[in-house]
């Protein structure tokens, strides 16, 4: 019991939530993979940098302050007929380079078009 409460103390005042919330579960998890202690905290940390990144992105989101968000499947490509629908849908895949990491778009209610400056402010919200 007192393993626990300093373990929960420490992560605290380390302000480390992640850890503090998974370090139980993932224990559970290492002891019955047979993971050694390096392994076991690799995947603590792992998980607690993912919780950072995700929470660095959302206030991002927020600070950029975008009026609405909408998704590829909104868009109306044959308003556009010079818009490669293919195209589009493999960079939001980002299929260019062999990566299949996910992204959203952002852009003003009724404004359809990509701008630089669009390009700009997901680069720096998303890829930072």
């Amino acid at each position: 019991m007192t393993t626990e409460l300093l373990l929960s103390h420490y992560l605290k005042q380390l302000r480390l939530p992640s850890m503090a919330r998974h370090y139980v579960a993932m224990a559970r998890d290492a002891e019955n993979r047979s993971l050694s202690y390096e392994e076991y905290l690799l995947a603590l940390l792992e998980q607690e940098a993912r919780t950072r990144e995700e929470n660095q992105r959302q206030q991002r989101l927020k600070k950029a302050a975008f009026p609405t968000q909408k998704t590829l499947e909104l868009f109306e490509f044959h308003l556009m007929p010079t818009l490669s629908k293919t195209k589009v849908l493999a960079l939001s895949k980002r299929r260019i380079r062999g990566e299949t990491r996910e992204c959203t778009a952002y852009w003003k209610f009724g404004d359809w078009k990509l701008s630089k400056e669009f390009a700009y402010g997901k680069k720096l919200v998303y890829f930072r």
